[in-house]
């Protein structure tokens, strides 16, 4: 299911989040050390704004401050930017899903930096909450590391002097287009295309384009979306069939026309004034709503039409088809930002009840593109709304196993976003305390996709949380998904997995005792589960990816060997691994080869001779008909040798 969302909800201009058309928008690991990277991509071309000079000079002397303002300001990319200048340790994000109080619990390191972001009030009363901050501010001081927390609003009475609250603000639109590159001489004109309308996002999409050699004019139709937005629903003569369109084209980005239409006709009727005596009288969109429809191809429209392949609502897929999208980069989330703020329930109900029919005769993606407009209205203080319409019911299975689906969905798109990944990280933990079996098992799936993607710490943990309450979760399975799932996007981040199991491993040392047979099959899982792109087992995949420590590895199949419940099994994944490593790397001895040595030195001198035995007898029994096996066994053999001492092999 994660692969189908990853190929089809990110297609022909129904990109989640900030895109409206092209490349899909990567969602990035949210919690846990900050990598080299991503700080490098914080603090290459920043802008300061006015109050990171205050920001600075009270993070220097206080150690704990709490960045306040809208979403969009860039808060975050502002704290990496101030804790790596008076941080010498490494920068840590920690989890969105952490109450307030447990920040006060934690223990700190010193000289690291630590960031929260996206913290909400926990409605405490002002001296309950200052002494929570104190207490926060207390343990950051004493162990000499350095917080900085980003919220939407203050935390208690920003006067109250616990913790310094700053509020944030763009930077300098000249400082953003000379901080990408842009041409000093052409940056007076540049900054008077900018207008207030236009979010910080915007404006580095606007500086990027002329610094990469865009001309201004051209560069300027893509600044000018939250205005053009705005400016087209503000039109007098705008009908309500233009709009109950975009409303639609919001969840549906890039389906055929015709099916369109046949959509679009089905949330007509929902909108329609009712003509029966004693019934209430239905939502009118806008006076006007019997005008003529305007054509798509008029240049006012933010529809366009594209000739695509899709399998949207289509019985045979085949050559292109009339699909619509919006007409530029973006206009996806500006609509959804419209909608929200023009109109009330009155419209919302009927919408909400026809995508909720919708989404029971629709294929995946449909449904894909649905969850993705759900997941633009939660950016848009809709959340609340969507949780209790679509969410809540869908996850619990009252709408079937397609809205069960789509529930999910919803999560993976809200990741996206960091305004909106926190939301659903909370909504998932919520789930995984479920009573409700189905909603449970539906957080489990959220955990192995996306929400994993985005926070793999948090979703290991509460799988492994929910490996305790039985059927119908199938808790080993869950993360051994998790694992395939992060293998197919970065190393480090699978790296999570294994590095839990070690510890998992080292934490039950007794052979046969029931947690480590537990956290054995776990494992065992995990090695086997097949990457859906190569079709072999995923940790074949990750052991070729360059700086894969091999320590984890080594000792999970050592433990498996020497308990002997787990050896047939542990031999099954360690050969399948190896063949597979063969198989896709060109030259296969030089990674077989240290993996080797680092088993022989995990694994017990003692249990050397008889591993060497058994697992040469397991070789000829699989009468492999290619040359695999006896490669493999060659460099099994020369490393298990009586004679040869393999050097200890580093697991950290």
């Amino acid at each position: 299911m994660f692969q189908t969302f990853l190929g089809s909800v990110h297609t022909h201009g129904g990109t989640v989040g900030i895109s409206g058309g092209g490349a899909r928008t990567q969602s990035r690991r949210a919690s846990g050390k900050v990598s080299p990277a991503d700080i490098d991509s914080a603090v290459h071309r920043y802008a300061p704004p006015a109050p990171h000079a205050r920001a600075l000079s009270e993070l220097r002397d206080n150690h704990v401050i709490a960045l306040y303002g809208a979403a969009g300001l860039g808060k975050r990319t502002s704290a990496i930017n101030l804790l790596h200048t008076v941080a010498g340790g490494p920068l840590v994000t920690l989890s969105p899903a952490d109450p307030l109080d447990w920040l006060a619990e934690r223990d700190y390191t010193e000289g690291a930096g630590y960031l929260a972001c996206g913290l909400v009030s926990s409605g405490e009363q002002t001296e309950l909450a200052d002494f929570t901050l104190g207490e926060i501010a207390r343990r950051v001081q004493e162990a000499g590391a350095y917080l900085v927390l980003t919220v939407v609003t203050p935390l208690t009475d920003t006067r109250s002097g616990t913790i310094p609250h700053i509020g944030w603000s763009h930077p300098a639109h000249r400082d953003v287009l000379l901080a990408h590159g842009v041409d000093p001489a052409q940056v007076t004109a540049a900054t008077q295309e900018i207008a207030s309308a236009h979010d910080l996002g915007d404006v580095v999409r606007f500086a990027v384009q002329l610094a990469g050699g865009t001309s201004l004019e051209e560069a300027r139709g893509g600044l000018d979306l939250t205005g053009r937005v705005m400016a087209w629903f503000e039109d007098d003569g705008r009908t309500g069939d233009e709009i109950l369109e975009v409303t639609a084209l919001l969840f549906m980005v890039g389906m055929p026309e015709r099916r369109f239409e046949a959509h679009l006709a089905r949330l007509k009727e929902r909108t329609t004034p009712a003509e029966e005596p004693g019934t209430p009288e239905a939502p009118v969109v806008r006076d006007g709503v019997l005008a003529a429809r305007r054509p798509r191809r008029d240049g006012d429209s933010l529809i366009k039409i594209e000739y695509l392949v899709t399998e949207m609502d289509v019985d045979v897929p085949g050559p292109p088809r009339r699909c619509l999208v919006f007409r530029e980069y973006g206009h996806r989330r500006h609509v959804a930002a419209e909608l929200c703020a023009q109109f009330d329930d009155r419209f919302w109900v009927p919408v909400f009840a026809w995508l909720l029919e919708t989404v029971q005769t629709s294929g995946p993606e449909t449904r894909l593109q649905i969850a993705a407009g759900l997941a633009l209205l939660c950016g848009h203080d809709s959340f609340d709304a969507v949780r209790e319409v679509f969410l809540q019911p869908w996850s619990a299975g009252e709408y079937g196993p397609r809205s069960w689906d789509t529930a999910i969905y919803v999560l993976w798109c809200m990741c996206v976003e960091d305004t909106t990944a926190p939301l659903a990280l909370r909504t998932a933990i919520r789930w995984s305390r479920s009573g409700i079996a189905l909603r449970r098992q539906a957080a489990a799936e959220a955990f192995c996709g996306e929400l994993g993607v985005r926070y793999p710490a948090e979703a290991l943990s509460q799988l492994w949380h929910l490996m305790g309450n039985g059927p119908p979760y199938g808790g080993r399975e869950a993360v051994a998904r998790l694992y395939a799932t992060l293998v197919s996007g970065a190393a480090r981040d699978a790296r999570v997995v294994l590095d839990d199991l070690e510890m998992r491993l080292r934490q039950h040392p007794r052979p046969g005792s029931p947690q480590l047979l537990r956290t054995l099959n776990v494992a065992l899982a995990v090695l086997s589960v097949r990457d859906e792109t190569t079709g072999h087992p995923a940790a074949a995949r990750h052991l070729l990816m360059p700086g894969t420590l091999l320590g984890p590895f080594a000792k999970v199949w050592s433990t498996a060997i020497v308990n002997r419940p787990a050896r047939a099994a542990a031999f099954e994944a360690l050969y399948d691994v190896l063949h597979a490593m063969s198989v896709l790397s060109p030259s296969p001895e030089e990674h077989l080869r240290p993996l080797a040595e680092a088993l022989a030195a995990s694994l017990p001198e003692h249990e050397h001779g008889l591993f060497r035995s058994e697992f040469e007898r397991y070789v000829n029994r699989r009468r492999d008909p290619w040359s695999t096996g006896r490669l493999l066994l060659t460099i099994l053999l020369s490393i298990f040798a009586p004679n040869s001492r393999p050097h200890p092999v580093e697991s950290r």
